[in-house]
């Protein structure tokens, strides 16, 4: 059997579980549940989680300091090098606009396989 990312629920924009017109639950699998999964994970905020309070960025730092390089080279590589998934990261990008900040990965999955994902937060 070849390598698998597993499956999971598939959210909407707002984070809320899919269901289906038949009322099941749409699941996600493969290379849509880890972008999905690192999409979660970087639009969270660091220490919003009670049981998982080191799960997201800290875009607070990014906000008092207003260094983008430093908060990709620290807080969103941290973040990213925690998902289990993630061989390496081979670059990470930003771009800001008002409040919003375009975050673009190359990464490279346990599988060998390079994927680019862009996460608006």
């Amino acid at each position: 059997m070849g390598f698998t990312f597993g499956s999971t629920f598939r959210l909407d924009d707002t984070g809320d579980v899919v269901i289906t017109q038949s009322n099941d639950l749409s699941l996600v699998t493969e290379y849509d549940k880890i972008v999905q999964d690192l999409s979660v994970l970087l639009k969270s905020q660091k220490y919003q989680y009670l049981f998982r309070p080191e799960y997201g960025v800290d875009y607070k730092s990014y906000l008092a300091d207003k260094s983008l390089s430093r908060f990709l080279n620290t807080d969103v590589f941290n973040a990213l090098s925690e998902y289990y998934f993630i061989d390496t990261i081979d670059s990470l990008t930003a771009t800001t606009s008002g409040l919003k900040m375009n975050i673009t990965a190359d990464l490279t999955l346990l599988n060998g396989e390079k994927i680019t994902i862009t996460v608006v937060v």
